[in-house]
């Protein structure tokens, strides 16, 4: 773990990343375990999408759509830079 937590923190600082090692994203969301998964955030750290394993090419563009909306949807309000996860999230 200590290991995972450092590379990531190593090659993505900027971006965050929840390490999940007791299968409460799979539980909560219905990710695919040992897939690329991806769940995404709006600007209040609610949950906007999910999208479990592999994304071909429509699911992709779907989610560049969605990712767009939120930007979008920031740009209205004020935008608040989440951290973490808020507890409305991960219960």
């Amino acid at each position: 773990k200590p290991v995972a937590r450092a590379r990531i923190r190593k090659d993505s600082p900027t971006v965050p990343l929840w390490l999940d090692f007791e299968g409460s994203l799979e539980r909560m969301f219905g990710i695919i375990p040992g897939e690329p998964n991806v769940v995404v955030l709006n600007t209040e750290g609610q949950v906007h999408s999910v999208f479990p394993g592999k994304l071909d090419e429509q699911e992709f563009q779907n989610f560049v759509m969605r990712v767009d909306q939120i930007r979008s949807a920031s740009l209205n309000n004020n935008v608040r830079i989440v951290t973490g996860p808020n507890e409305n999230v991960l219960r």
